[in-house]
């Protein structure tokens, strides 16, 4: 059974899994914040923005993200990510805290990676030296996939 609803605060107790998808990092925060906490509730997440921050916040919260996917549509990328809550505290690489968790092997994850990668030279060129140290430490753990 399907249910739609305004946030988590009232969801049923037979509810094994969530689907939070279309909106910002915040707001996906926000949601969660509100939510009465079970363990062994599987989440399907997919922030259109703020990726990063949002996987510290599960992280530093009790959920594991088990893996990602990355979904390319109207030249976007998307991060899908497979969550379960489990009241364990997973420690991310900064790769993984950038990029996504265990989608190496996905074809659309490699297209995303590629994009990255192009993108982040691309600001490198663009912008002034002295502001580019944050942009080449991106690109670097992107080069070396083990920070």
């Amino acid at each position: 059974t399907c249910l739609k609803m305004n946030g988590m605060e009232h969801l049923p107790k037979d509810v094994d899994q969530v689907v939070i998808a279309g909106m910002g990092a915040k707001t996906m925060i926000s949601i969660l914040a509100n939510a009465h906490k079970k363990t062994g509730l599987r989440f399907l997440f997919s922030p259109h923005t703020d990726a990063a921050d949002f996987r510290l916040y599960l992280v530093g919260h009790g959920y594991t993200i088990r893996r990602e996917r990355f979904v390319y549509e109207d030249q976007h990328y998307y991060p899908i990510m497979d969550v379960v809550y489990n009241d364990t505290h997973q420690t991310l690489s900064a790769y993984e805290t950038l990029y996504g968790k265990n989608c190496l092997q996905e074809e659309d994850c490699l297209a995303y990676l590629y994009h990255m990668e192009t993108k982040l030279k691309k600001l490198l060129m663009h912008i002034p030296p002295e502001k580019q140290s944050h942009i080449q430490k991106q690109l670097d753990i992107l080069k070396n996939r083990e920070s």
